[in-house]
């Protein structure tokens, strides 16, 4: 068990999907900013503090109620990417997007609805999270091959 204590609070890497989410944040973001364009860098850069705040704010005591802190983190992430998106034509930065998107909807769901399981509402934002990270390093594939409509 991978545990690190911060202000008295472990952080999430105690299961083998915490760690292997760490493990893969690092390594993807390690590679867009060694190799990835400027706009991949600098979504990488906000992927990384989302990543590092999550823990930070989330609610250790109460995994039934809506994860308040957390989802402030993802909706500033979100608006990030809006910023980044709104100035290019990447289409994996849309992905990330999209993605984050449905991050933000899933906190709102569990605001809402009383009704939805505390494992379904985190193993969606695991999930969610892959799919930021492969969009992440498509960003790295899309630089090396132009896209057929830029031709």
């Amino acid at each position: 068990m991978l545990t690190v204590i911060l202000e008295g609070r472990p952080l999430f890497m105690q299961t083998p999907t915490q760690i292997l989410g760490l493990v893969a944040t690092i390594i993807v973001c390690g590679l867009v900013l060694w190799r990835g364009p400027e706009k991949a860098k600098q979504a990488s850069i906000g992927a990384a503090i989302a990543f590092l705040a999550t823990p930070m704010v989330q609610n250790w005591r109460d995994w039934t109620k809506p994860q308040w802190g957390i989802f402030a983190v993802d909706l500033v992430f979100l608006l990030f990417l809006a910023a980044l998106a709104s100035t290019g034509r990447s289409w994996w930065l849309r992905v990330m997007m999209a993605a984050q998107l449905l991050t933000v909807l899933s906190h709102i769901t569990m605001a809402v609805n009383r009704e939805v399981l505390a494992r379904a509402y985190a193993t969606t934002t695991y999930l969610l999270w892959c799919v930021v990270l492969l969009a992440l390093a498509a960003s790295l594939l899309s630089q090396a091959r132009p896209s057929p409509l830029h031709r």
